[in-house]
């Protein structure tokens, strides 16, 4: 039977790439009691994210609508520190 080794990664410091800071956990604190906050309330269909320094809520709908602007220099730099 192959032994596999088991590491414990934390998913919201890898997603926004680097050491986690008090700024992290507080954020995702605010983000999750703001969510069961909503869904107590019967909103469905929304995205909880920080707008302006403030926890809101975004309809799905207005999301999958939006055009974001890809800014080519960043790609560039990634490209070159991801060599």
């Amino acid at each position: 039977m192959p032994e596999y080794e088991v590491r414990v990664s934390v998913l919201r410091h890898v997603q926004r790439g680097g050491s986690p800071s008090c700024f992290d956990p507080v954020l995702a604190s605010r983000m999750d009691v703001k969510a069961v906050e909503s869904l107590l309330d019967g909103n469905t269909n929304v995205m909880v994210g920080l707008l302006k320094d403030e926890i809101s809520l975004t309809p799905l709908e207005k999301v999958v609508k939006l055009k974001a602007k890809i800014n080519l220099d960043l790609i560039r730099v990634s490209d070159i520190v991801s060599i």
